[in-house]
């Protein structure tokens, strides 16, 4: 399904990336010269070239709704938690294999799914 959003003609299939998400990335793998070209020749790049993907900035929306996130989530990674506030933003399915967001979300049902 990502694959299909990377398609170069538009399509139905639409994704959209919190910039945190790239934050993270380059946090904790972007080290070195060489893994920074290839990052960004092999995955930004083609982001980029995607007019169905985009990368969304850290909105007030997003802010209010890790305002609303509790309970299980309250000492969770900061970046995780901010993900999930841009899909409760955007009342979209989230991408994750994070067993606590999976079981937030199942508890809570703060967005329409997960997906893994």
């Amino acid at each position: 399904m990502i694959e299909d959003a990377f398609n170069t003609s538009a399509g139905e299939i639409k994704l959209s990336i919190p910039s945190i998400v790239l934050v993270e990335i380059f946090e904790k793998w972007l080290k070195n010269e060489e893994f920074r070209a290839k990052f960004y020749y092999e995955v930004f790049y083609l982001i980029k070239q995607s007019p169905n993907i985009e990368i969304k900035p850290i909105e007030r929306e997003v802010l209010e709704n890790l305002l609303k996130i509790n309970g299980s989530l309250i000492k969770h990674d900061i970046h995780d938690k901010l993900i999930l506030a841009s899909a409760m933003m955007l009342n979209c399915p989230l991408i994750t294999f994070d067993s606590y967001l999976i079981e937030y979300v199942n508890t809570n049902q703060v967005i329409p799914k997960i997906l893994n």
